[in-house]
């Protein structure tokens, strides 16, 4: 992981041989967050401030990859695009401060982009052809993400804890 002076052009090496990329930086905190290739293993890494140590959040099993990361502008979620070797797709919502994890299925076809919009309210999907395909607004559990091509998706989540707020998923408009 190297840091770049856009002023001088200078580059310093910050981690060696992190083999991360994906990157999406937590305005909250200043932490980068990252996947981590290694080995044929994908896992999300966290590089808090001043970007010197990582420390592994959660590792996927053999032929799972994560990928497109974004983060929430409030610092709460990480979003990112799931693949695996049989070719389904998923997108998958992290609490970062809990560590829970959501997937939301039902993409008729690969996501090749997501992002939070600038209030961290809806997460929006983009597929191969540059296109938005899906988003979401994001108010309480249980997750409903409604109608996909194939199927209707709903998630639902028994544990909330009270300090948390809740959310669901709902279509929003494109």
């Amino acid at each position: 992981l190297c840091a770049l002076d856009p002023a001088t052009g200078r580059s310093r090496t910050l981690i060696k041989d992190a083999r991360v990329g994906d990157l999406a930086f937590s305005a909250a905190d200043s932490s980068l967050w990252a996947v981590r290739h290694l080995n044929g293993y994908s896992t999300i890494v966290r590089i808090p401030h001043p970007w010197r140590e990582m420390n592994q959040v959660f590792s996927f099993p053999y032929g799972r990859d994560v990928y497109d990361l974004d983060l929430s502008p409030d610092g709460r979620w990480l979003v990112g695009s799931m693949g695996e070797v049989s070719g389904q797709h998923s997108l998958r919502l992290w609490d970062v401060n809990t560590g829970e994890v959501r997937s939301l299925t039902g993409h008729p076809v690969t996501i090749t982009g997501v992002a939070f919009s600038p209030d961290s309210a809806t997460v929006a999907t983009r597929d191969r052809d540059g296109m938005v395909r899906q988003a979401w607004r994001i108010e309480r559990w249980p997750v409903t993400i409604g109608r996909a091509l194939d199927n209707d998706v709903v998630l639902t989540e028994p544990h909330v804890a009270p300090h948390h707020a809740t959310i669901d998923l709902v279509p929003a408009a494109i």
